[in-house]
C-alpha cells in the first residue's frame, strides 16, 4: 500500500512531468479534478475528420487521425464514462 508521503511525491512528480490529460486522470482519480477535466483533454487530439491523432497514443506522434490514436480516444472515454459529445 502507498503511504500518503509517496501519493503526494507521485502527484508532485505528475504535475511536473505527465501530460494534461494523465493530470487531469489522476486529479479525477484523486477527488480533485472534473470528470469534464478528462473530456476536454481528451477532445484537444480531435480533428475536424473526427478521428484522434495528435500522439494521443506516445507511439504515434503525427496529428493526422489514426485508428489506434483514435481507439486509444474511445477506450480512455469508456473507461471513464465520459461524453466525447455524440452529435
Amino acid at each position: 500500500m502507498l503511504t500518503v508521503s509517496q501519493l503526494a511525491r507521485t502527484e508532485s512528480w505528475l504535475r511536473a512531468n505527465a501530460r494534461p490529460l494523465e493530470i487531469a486522470e489522476w486529479s479525477y482519480l484523486s477527488g480533485k479534478g472534473p470528470l469534464a477535466g478528462i473530456t476536454a483533454e481528451l477532445l484537444r487530439y480531435q480533428n475536424p475528420d473526427g478521428g484522434f491523432g495528435h500522439g494521443l497514443e506516445a507511439d504515434m506522434l503525427t496529428p493526422d487521425s489514426s485508428a489506434v490514436c483514435s481507439g486509444e480516444a474511445l477506450l480512455t472515454a469508456w473507461e471513464y464514462g465520459s461524453d466525447l459529445g455524440a452529435d
